[in-house]
This record gives C-alpha cells, structure tokens and sequence, in this order.
C-alpha cells in the first residue's frame, strides 16, 4: 500500500469513527442521559455516563 493510499485510508477510517461516535459536550451528553433513564435502555446510559465522565476529567 502506497503512503498517499494510507493517508486516505486513515482519513476513511477517521470519519468513520466519529460519525458512529460525535463529540457531544457534557450539556448534549446529560440529556441524552436523561432519554436513556426514560426510555429504561441500562447499556446506553452506562455508555453515556462512562462518556460523560471522559468530557468532565478533560
């Protein structure tokens, strides 16, 4: 693989990651928590508190 094909492949990769995964700040992230305590979805809220833990200690 070429360096230019890296580059490219890295930047693919790159987007990828952040569509399936935004930067949401600690507002965004607090009511997303509140959505997952209503609608009762235990992964998602842990995923979300874990995430917001991240924001806060940055």
């Amino acid at each position: 693989m070429s360096p230019f094909e890296r580059i490219i492949l890295d930047f693919i990769e790159s987007a990828e990651r952040n569509r399936l995964n935004p930067k949401l700040d600690a507002s965004q992230l607090k009511e997303l928590i509140e959505y997952s305590l209503v609608i009762g979805d235990k992964e998602w809220f842990m995923d979300l508190t874990s995430r917001l833990s991240e924001v806060q200690n940055a």
